[in-house]
């Protein structure tokens, strides 16, 4: 870039240096004497951020994934680290069709987008019904240990640059929805599930976006569901164990003279 050049150049070489020998979640912040104190103790801004940039890459198919072979269990760890639940059995295996594994609804794979570290990830599909050429984002997730550092947004400016209209469905109760209203043209509310859209050529096409979105099964078992799930079969094993215990054969009387 023209504006790199001398001092600067020589100054995000040297941050460049020490931030490759620290955790990619490091950050060096670059003030003024003065500034010093605020930077260290609190969020205030001011002086430059600089961050390890990440590389988004992008793979179109399921040969494509394969090809390149990624790391599939660590996208399955990723995902279920950011939402606190466990992967539904064969989500990647029928989406990606492996081990001639398929998903019978006819959803397809459009895009896989991967963060180089793996700790972000998008998986953009072909759902039938929807308008055409409308794209569903059934996953987003960034690593809890990541978030806050741009990486979303990153990922986020990199889907939008390539997909022109697309749709995706968030629970009513999670706390990223207030960004994805920033993110969406619109959103349609309807119980447990948010369903948000941008980039539709026509208004009608959000209703059939609602439609399908809200009809796709869940791939995600909630935590609270694993909970419930847990405790009925405690109880239910307490319960075997209860019946299968003989009674207590009760003391023998003695009489008293």
């Amino acid at each position: 870039q023209p504006w790199m050049r001398h001092g600067t150049r020589l100054k995000l070489n040297e941050i460049k240096a020490l931030l490759d020998g620290l955790p990619a979640a490091s950050s060096v912040s670059v003030v003024r004497p003065d500034d010093i104190i605020g930077a260290l103790f609190s969020r205030a801004e001011g002086g430059t951020l600089v961050r390890v940039g990440e590389r988004i890459r992008r793979y179109d198919s399921a040969d494509e994934v394969k090809k390149a072979k990624v790391d599939i269990n660590a996208l399955k760890a990723l995902l279920e680290s950011a939402f606190g639940a466990r992967l539904a059995d064969g989500y990647f295996e029928k989406l990606l069709k492996l081990d001639g594994s398929n998903n019978s609804d006819g959803t397809q794979l459009a895009h896989l987008y991967v963060a180089e570290s793996l700790r972000a990830a998008a998986v953009i599909t072909r759902v039938p019904g929807a308008p055409d050429g409308c794209l569903y984002m059934d996953k987003l997730a960034v690593h809890n240990s990541f978030r806050g550092l741009g990486i979303a947004e990153l990922l986020w400016q990199r889907i939008c640059r390539d997909i022109g209209s697309m749709f995706w469905r968030s629970r009513s109760e999670n706390s990223l929805n207030t960004w994805y209203y920033r993110q969406a043209d619109g959103a349609f509310s309807s119980g447990e599930w948010t369903v948000f859209f941008y980039g539709l050529e026509h208004i009608r096409d959000s209703e059939d976006c609602v439609g399908v979105a809200l009809d796709i099964p869940t791939s995600i078992e909630r935590q609270q569901q694993q909970q419930q799930q847990q405790q009925k079969e405690a109880a239910a094993a307490a319960d075997a164990a209860r019946r299968s215990t003989p009674p207590p054969t009760p003391p023998k009387l003695r009489a008293r003279r």
